[in-house]
């Protein structure tokens, strides 16, 4: 498994669009207020635009809400990414058994088991000759 398969698999890309999209909303909403704010300082009647204040504050309340309950989106880095390769010999045995653990600080990259373990014999293969 690559280090972008990795990364992939850790949904970096759906946390990143979630909070682009709390963003936006926020964003929405506070340029329509500052709208209706510049229309009042322009000279429109301030009651005339009472409703659609209201309406924009109440949207910009509730992005802002939506946006601080989301989960801090955390992203991991090709630095952050760490390949731990581990062999035991079993000299008795004439086997290893090869251990490869995925994360980072020992956390893993899903946040469950991330290990690989298998194990090898050494022996050598016995050939088989067919001769004719």
């Amino acid at each position: 498994m690559t280090v972008e398969q990795l990364l992939a698999s850790a949904g970096v890309a759906k946390e990143s669009t979630t909070g682009d999209r709390g963003k936006a909303k926020i964003t929405e909403a506070s340029t329509k207020l500052r709208r209706l704010q510049d229309a009042i300082k322009a000279g429109v009647n301030p009651a005339a635009l009472v409703d659609a204040i209201n309406e924009a504050q109440v949207e910009l309340e509730s992005a802002e809400a939506e946006r601080a309950l989301q989960p801090e989106a955390r992203t991991i880095t090709h630095a952050e990414v760490d390949l731990r390769l581990e062999i035991f010999y079993h000299s008795d045995q004439k086997a290893a058994e090869v251990a490869i653990r995925l994360g980072r600080d020992s956390e893993c990259v899903r946040g469950a088991s991330c290990s690989l373990t298998t194990r090898l014999s050494l022996l050598p293969r016995v050939a088989t000759c067919v001769t004719r």
